[in-house]
């Protein structure tokens, strides 16, 4: 489990930014395959021009419903979106039992690359992945808020951090990076990334 392994580099990769000429994403450590040619996974790299929709989960999924009994997880959909938006995909991988909602107010299609949905539309991603037993809250929060500038929240009661966009330097270029909630809940970690004001997040996780 991902989860479990947590450790400051790791943190590192999950919490980095999107950048509008190569993204430094969250694909990597969240289990997403990337196609064989364009996988460079030992530093986390993953070009902006990729299409989304190839390194997502590939069974799709139309309510929450459904996404709970292919994970076995109790999965929620948001009932609350930017005006707008609406959910254009959701999608599960069975193995790790993991579900990825991806909202914007354009439709996603095959050639939609991840430059275009976290730039131009704005999109948001929603990541659910259960947590292990042995997965160490407190230590992972301290390590994510020192990597990430970040601060603790709550959210309908429930542990998270949270982190602002912003302009970050990273090999020696400076890149936008979305905005980021990450929320534990019924044994999930949930992630929320957006380029759009963390209170949109907030709000988001509150319909959770």
């Amino acid at each position: 489990m991902r989860s479990e392994k947590m450790n400051k580099k790791t943190i590192g990769i999950i919490s980095s930014g999107l950048a509008a000429t190569t993204l430094i994403v969250f694909f990597v450590a969240y289990g997403l395959e990337l196609p064989q040619e364009q996988s460079q996974k030992e530093n986390g790299l993953v070009p902006s021009d990729v299409p989304f929709l190839s390194i997502a989960p590939k069974i799709p999924v139309s309510t929450q419903e459904e996404a709970a009994t292919k994970t076995s997880q109790k999965v929620s959909f948001p009932t609350y979106l930017p005006t707008g938006y609406k959910i254009q995909r959701a999608s599960v991988a069975e193995d790790i039992k993991s579900t990825i909602i991806m909202a914007s107010s354009q439709p996603i299609t095959p050639e939609t690359t991840i430059g275009e949905f976290t730039f131009k539309q704005k999109g948001i991603t929603i990541y659910m992945e259960p947590l292990g037993d042995t997965f160490n809250e407190k230590e992972w929060t301290n390590l994510w808020i020192e990597d990430n500038t970040g601060r603790q929240i709550t959210v309908n009661g429930f542990n998270g951090v949270i982190s602002d966009a912003k302009q970050i330097k990273r090999f020696d270029e400076t890149i936008d990076e979305p905005a980021r909630l990450v929320l534990f809940k019924d044994g999930l970690m949930i992630s929320l990334k957006a380029m759009l004001p963390s209170e949109e997040l907030v709000k988001i996780a509150e319909s959770l």
